[in-house]
Order: structure tokens, then C-alpha cells, then sequence
């Protein structure tokens, strides 16, 4: 990627006190997994990449490595990566991971994003660079574009900054919010939501946390540009005096998703919100909705097991980190599709 700016002034989404109508997807059905990665043996499982014939997976709280290596076809353990700790090109709070030629990962704590890649062996991961963000705000998200530019979103959920050419200007430029009163925990919240490029780069699919909105975006002409944004579901908030309120009785939104191969895949969750606050294990979405790069709707799905991690591969196969019910422990499926 090359030259590539952001405009982040099209991801700031605007609400209406009107409350949008829920699309309607034209086929309904079942999805079934496979499990390839039998127990994870983690107590809290973070994102999940699969780049080649590997499954990675972050532990974003282990002690000694964040990144766990598996085979993508016998589900077997390989290598670890990433060591905790204070060190040089050590990771002290891996918040997530992705991929972009290789395996990125944003470390909270020490506000930096570090490249990866797998040695030519497939024994372990090689560090290729690592990418300071500046001091000027705590960033709770953050994903690069490519080797100077990135997509950041500052913890306070009051704005969105893009930092352009960081590794040589360390320039700032900081997008005001539009929206006219918004509840702090609202926009926290959409700013908490998923950020991902497909493998080519050239489209970018965000979704929201807690409302059940996503859009993408395609890389036209030197800038990032919107194709479509939607809400799924009718959003559930109210609006009293141009204040957005969300009802607290519900949690409406996306906790992850998928993007490649022209199609887009979201897990959707409208659940008590006590329920997510507490980790109780009907938080983790069993629906599933699929659509293409033109925002039609395709699918909705309904899971048999409950996934709470999505990515895909370069063919388009479709890997999740699930919760096996009976065992109460998590696993790597292949939701078959």
C-alpha cells in the first residue's frame, strides 16, 4: 500500500432520533463447524489470523508469549511469539492482532504496533519493525496501513485522529466528532468496534461494538472511500433533547468479523447487556450475517456453537474461536459455509 490516505471524516457515522428500518436478508440458514484446534487452553482468547497454513492466535493475557502458532489443517500447536515483558521489541499488553503482509499487533500498554513475520522454516516469527504512535493522546485502537500511516481512535472516544506520515513528521491531524450530544459510553463503545482490511488492502470494513453498524470502504484515487454503511438491525437507543441514550437493558452490536473475497461476515449480538458485562457465555453471538462488497445482504446464519472470533484465509474459508458448551472451553473451528 502505497501513498494511502484515510478519510476519517467518513467513518464518523451521524444518528437521527428516527430510527432506521432493520434490512432484511433474502436467505436464512444453518452453518456448521469443524473443529480443527481441539483446546486452546486460554482463558480469555484474543483475535484470531490465519496467514498461509498457519492459525495465529493472540493471548492477550499470558505471561511469557502472545502469539500461539497452530497448523491450519491438523489444528497441531507449532511455535509461539511475541514475549511479555518490558524489553526491546517486547509486548507488555496485546490488545489485538491482524493481518497485513505478515501479522500486526497493537500493544495498549506501550502504544506501539509491531510487525511480524514466519520465518522461512515455519518455526517462528521474526520481528520485522515496530511503529511508535506519538504521545499527544492514550490510543485505544489502532491499525496500520502501511509503513507511516495509520488509523487510530484516542481512548477518551471524543475524537478520531489519523496520523500521517507518523514514522517521519509525526504529524496529528485530529477529526472532531460531528455528532451534536452523544453519550461518552456510546461513542466509547463504537470506537471499541472492529476495524479490518481484506488481503488485498485496497477495502477496509468497520463495525461498530455497540450498535449493529458497519461499513466499508475502498481504496479509489489516492483515498479510502465509502461504498456503503448500515445499520442491520434497528438501533436501540432513545432520544431525549437531542441526547442519545442507549436502552440499558440491551447490548446491540457487532463483537466481530470477517472481510475478503468480496464478502463480509458479521457475528451480531442483541443480548441483556448485564449479560456481556458479566462474560456469561450467552453474550457470545450464535448468528452470523454475510454480505458483498456492494452492501446487499446475502445471509443470515445461525451458528451451532458460539463464536466469538472470526477471520478468513486467502481462499475465502472462513476459521472462528468458539466455545464448546459441554468442555467450557474454547476452540478453533472452520465454519463451513
Amino acid at each position: 500500500m502505497k501513498n494511502k490516505f484515510f478519510n476519517l471524516t467518513s467513518l464518523i457515522f451521524l444518528f437521527s432520533c428516527s430510527q432506521e428500518p432493520g434490512i432484511v436478508f433474502p436467505v436464512t440458514g444453518s452453518c456448521y463447524t469443524r473443529g480443527v484446534v481441539a483446546e486452546l487452553r486460554l482463558s480469555v482468547p484474543g483475535s484470531l489470523v490465519v496467514l498461509d497454513s498457519l492459525l495465529i492466535v493472540l493471548d492477550p493475557i499470558s505471561p511469557d508469549y502472545a502469539l500461539k502458532a497452530y497448523d491450519k489443517f491438523s489444528g497441531d500447536y507449532l511455535f509461539s511469539g511475541a514475549k511479555v515483558g518490558n524489553g526491546p521489541l517486547e509486548v507488555i499488553t496485546p490488545l489485538n492482532i491482524y493481518e497485513n503482509q505478515g501479522v500486526h499487533l497493537f500493544d495498549l500498554g506501550k502504544q506501539k504496533i509491531v510487525r511480524y513475520k514466519i520465518n522461512p522454516g515455519k518455526t517462528g516469527f521474526i520481528t520485522i519493525s515496530e511503529h511508535h504512535l506519538p504521545s499527544a493522546a492514550f490510543f485505544s485502537k489502532a491499525v496500520l496501513l502501511d509503513e507511516d500511516q495509520f488509523i487510530v481512535f484516542p481512548e477518551e472516544g471524543q475524537t478520531v485522529v489519523s496520523l500521517k506520515d507518523l514514522a517521519n513528521k509525526r504529524d496529528i491531524a485530529i477529526v472532531k466528532n460531528p455528532l451534536r450530544k452523544v453519550d461518552d459510553e456510546i461513542m466509547r463503545d463504537q470506537l471499541a468496534g472492529s476495524v479490518k482490511l481484506d488481503d488485498s488492502g485496497n477495502y477496509l470494513v468497520f463495525a461498530a461494538f455497540n450498535t449493529p453498524y458497519v461499513s466499508l470502504y475502498e481504496y479509489k484515487d489516492g483515498a479510502y472511500e465509502m461504498i456503503f454503511d448500515a445499520f442491520i438491525s434497528q438501533p436501540d437507543f432513545i432520544c431525549s433533547s437531542g441526547v442519545f441514550k442507549w436502552n440499558e437493558e440491551n447490548v446491540v452490536g457487532i463483537m466481530d468479523l470477517a472481510v475478503g473475497n468480496g464478502r463480509i461476515f458479521l457475528l451480531h449480538s442483541n443480548l441483556k447487556r448485564g449479560m456481556a458485562k458479566g462474560r456469561s457465555i450467552e453474550a457470545i453471538p450464535k448468528i452470523m450475517y454475510e454480505f458483498d462488497y456492494s452492501g446487499n445482504p446475502v445471509k443470515l446464519y445461525h451458528l451451532d456453537m458460539r463464536i466469538l472470533r472470526l477471520a478468513m484465509d486467502a481462499d475465502g474459508g472462513l476459521y472462528g474461536i468458539g466455545m464448546d458448551e459441554q468442555e467450557a472451553d474454547f476452540k478453533v473451528v472452520q465454519l463451513m459455509i
